[in-house]
């Protein structure tokens, strides 16, 4: 049967159609082809893992990072986690897997995994994969190793149940200055909560003008190594104001020193203390000198190590560093009789004080004069006396009264 002209153009332009088609089609292809070219590119250098398993827990894409590893050198396509990790790892990846594909959400979590027989931790993203009918066919995921991390950040958890209980204030801050750790001292005396500080840079904590021309210097020196102390004085919310000491100490991590360990000591009662004793100190200082008793220390084989003016008038020389000097000897050069003095050691030695205790004292020009110790008492193995002359009760001035001279025995 003939085919109409109508017929034949209509078939023409059919396969004219369809031959225009064709091209599109070839371009949508390659299109796609391009496109998963891309995306096997992209998870093929990524640095970390990257891989896809069916519902079965076999690796059906694994790429070349993953597949570098010790336990997937052998190939790892076709294989589920028992065939290539230890039981406890591979159990802990496939609970994981499954959690995926029944929430039908992704999951971020933390793995196992073993370089060299070393365990080191991933943190992994794991996705279902869904077909078009929204059916969950296969199980995605990638992963990076985050062992350093991990580590430091256990060490950080170390720090804190470690410093969490002790009365000083105590912070770690890393090397951009910012606080990772901040004990309850620490933030008690600031009055603030552990997230106003933990995380937060150290001039957001501390004014600018304390940070820059005093703590950060200082930072510095110890994120050079070096352990530093110095005293500044702060104002505290509740307390007021305080007398601190501040110890940074360098804490090395795998890439070098990366955090500082800061300590403050609030010393303001220790201060005080400090300040009341040199203020007595200096007090008996000045009736030491001043006073009109000889007072002095010696050693228990009869040396002086300190004198006042007044001892040293008595013996006749005109200062206490001369007296000191020239009497190397209590018991030779200073007893007219020795035996006195063993006397007296004896006395003390018994008693522990000596009270009244009369003897002749041979000054620098051989003179004698007759004196007493009023007190005495030995401390540390160093004897402390107050020594005085022996005068008339109606005389109120220092009065030296010369006495035969005798041949000591």
């Amino acid at each position: 049967m003939k085919k109409s002209k109508h017929n034949s153009r209509t078939e023409q332009s059919r396969g004219s159609s369809r031959a225009k088609k064709k091209p599109g089609a070839r371009v949508e292809s390659n299109r796609a082809g391009q496109s998963e070219n891309h995306v096997a590119s992209f998870f093929h250098y990524l640095p970390g893992f990257a891989w896809m398993k069916d519902l079965e827990g076999r690796y059906v894409y694994a790429n070349s990072a993953l597949q570098d590893l010790k336990a997937c050198r052998d190939g790892c396509i076709g294989k589920t986690d028992a065939e290539l990790w230890p039981r406890d790892i591979a159990e802990a990846y496939r609970a994981n897997d499954q959690k995926v594909i029944a929430e039908r959400k992704p999951l971020e979590i933390l793995e196992p995994y073993l370089v060299n027989g070393e365990r080191h931790f991933l943190l992994v993203s794991k996705f279902p994969i869904f077909d078009k009918a929204g059916a969950v066919t296969m199980v995605g995921g990638s992963s990076i190793d985050i062992t350093v991390q991990a580590k430091s950040e256990e060490r950080l958890r170390e720090y804190e149940r470690a410093v969490e209980g002790v009365e000083e204030m105590i912070a770690v801050v890393d090397r951009d200055y910012r606080y990772l750790v901040a004990n309850e001292a620490f933030l008690t005396h600031r009055a603030m909560k552990r997230e106003q500080v933990v995380g937060r840079f150290v001039w957001e904590v501390l004014e600018e003008d304390v940070f820059e021309p005093i703590v950060k210097p200082r930072l510095d020196e110890a994120f050079a190594g070096k352990v530093v102390r110095y005293e500044m004085q702060r104002r505290y919310p509740i307390i007021g104001v305080r007398e601190l000491l501040v110890s940074y100490f360098p804490i090395e991590g795998s890439h070098g020193v990366d955090r500082v360990a800061c300590i403050l000591q609030d010393i303001t009662d220790r201060k005080q203390t400090s300040e009341a004793l040199l203020e007595a100190e200096r007090q008996y200082r000045d009736i030491f000198e001043r006073a009109g008793e000889g007072i002095f220390q010696s050693t228990p084989d009869g040396r002086y190590i300190a004198a006042n003016p007044a001892l040293a008038r008595m013996h006749g020389f005109d200062s206490p560093e001369e007296l000191i000097r020239e009497r190397t000897d209590i018991s030779r050069d200073a007893y007219v009789d020795p035996a006195r003095r063993e006397e007296f050691k004896r006395l003390l030695e018994t008693h522990g004080a000596v009270r009244g205790f009369e003897f002749e004292l041979s000054r620098k020009d051989r003179s004698r004069i007759s004196a007493s110790y009023a007190m005495i008492w030995e401390t540390s193995g160093i004897t402390k006396a107050l020594p005085r002359i022996l005068r008339k009760e109606s005389k109120l001035r220092f009065e030296a009264r010369p006495l035969p001279v005798s041949r000591a025995s």
